[in-house]
């Protein structure tokens, strides 16, 4: 019986561990999204760059986001953010409007 309660201690553990790393990423994900939304429009203005640093920046964590999300265990709705987030990653691509950004 201890051996058994050692051994579920144990799971639960990591599975805490997991779980808590997993929240750790969602938070870094969504500050992400919320940095995009927000100062995308200092990177690009009518389909141009005004600003290749900020752009380039923004490109960085439309990809850093697709990626992150991708890597989170299988979950409900998991895919939908994952065709989401293609989405973003290409809208930055293509230098879409600002609105657009905020929008996705």
């Amino acid at each position: 019986m201890a051996h058994l309660l050692r051994w579920l201690a144990v799971l639960l553990g990591g599975s805490l561990c997991i779980s808590v790393a997993l929240a750790s990423d969602a938070a870094v994900t969504w500050r992400l999204l919320d940095y995009l939304a927000v100062d995308y429009g200092g990177a690009v203005a009518d389909g141009q760059v005004i600003s290749a640093s900020e752009y380039g920046e923004r490109q960085e964590f439309s990809e850093t986001i697709e990626a992150q999300i991708a890597a989170w265990p299988a979950m409900p709705g998991q895919a939908e953010l994952g065709v989401a987030a293609q989405a973003l990653r290409r809208s930055v691509s293509d230098k879409a409007p600002p609105p657009e950004i905020e929008r996705q």
